[in-house]
């Protein structure tokens, strides 16, 4: 009697949990997708195929959630991208390729946030990284490089609310480079506009000048070095014309000459 119980509680168990293998094609016969279901849910692998019969996706579901390693497939067979997914959340890093197999983006989630952004050249050199707080992007650093392939400049975008403050124009800090990678210049930029203190260098990395900027206009002081460190010229500027005294200097702290400005015109002696 218990045996024959237990054989009938077991086909109800089976009764309940059906079973299935869902196949779909391309017009040309070509399979499509493969997947399994449990009671209505993906369950185990599922592989989408492209028409030539290279995968495009393939990963692993748990009652109808995606869970483990998750491929994108290219369809000349190469891996186009992949990533872990947890409780069908992204979780760690995502990775996307080049179709030579380079890099081209690397992502870091938690719980299907994400948190950076890192986005490459093929030859592997960093063009852009985002930084996001609660899946929301922050910040971003923008990298360009010369042709052969030495930092040209990296300028700092802010965001807010995800969206790019200054309608798109730059802002924060931008640096430039000599192409044999020394900085060569730091620049601050409010909505598209220079402000605050602009410093240039000589390859050595001592001070070539230094301006200040007030709604993209000169204004104050400009200092100009010797690369000993030796100021070479000094002036003033009001609105972006030169007013007042403009002193030019010998390498050894002489005065060569001074000249007077009014309204960006010289004066003469």
């Amino acid at each position: 009697m218990k045996n024959i119980l237990f054989t009938l509680a077991l086909l109800a168990s089976l009764a309940c949990n059906t079973q299935k293998q869902e196949i779909v094609y391309y017009e040309g016969g070509e399979v499509k997708s493969k997947v399994n279901y449990v009671d209505g849910k993906k369950q185990g692998e599922y592989i989408e195929y492209y028409e030539n019969g290279e995968v495009k996706q393939k990963g692993n579901y748990v009652d109808g959630i995606r869970q483990g390693e998750y491929i994108w497939g290219i369809n000349n067979g190469e891996v186009g991208a992949k990533g872990i997914y947890v409780d069908g959340k992204i979780q760690g890093e995502y990775i996307e390729y080049y179709e030579s197999g380079a890099v081209r983006k690397k992502e870091n989630s938690v719980d299907g946030q994400l948190q950076e952004v890192i986005e490459y050249y093929e030859n592997g050199e960093i063009k852009e990284i985002k930084n996001y707080k609660d899946g929301e992007l922050i910040s971003s650093l923008v990298t360009e490089y010369y042709e052969s392939g030495g930092v040209l400049f990296k300028s700092k975008v802010n965001y807010v609310d995800g969206k790019r403050q200054g309608d798109g124009k730059r802002q924060g800090e931008h640096i430039g480079y000599y192409e044999s990678g020394e900085v060569k210049s730091k620049l601050n930029y409010v909505d598209g506009q220079l402000q605050g203190e602009s410093i240039g260098y000589f390859k050595s990395g001592g001070v070539k000048f230094k301006l200040n900027y007030v709604d993209d206009k000169l204004q104050g002081e400009s200092i100009e070095y010797y690369e000993n460190g030796e100021v070479k010229q000094k002036g003033n500027f009001v609105d972006d014309l030169a007013q007042g005294e403009s002193i030019l200097y010998y390498e050894n702290g002489e005065i060569i000459e001074i000249k007077n400005y009014k309204d960006g015109e010289l004066i003469e002696n």
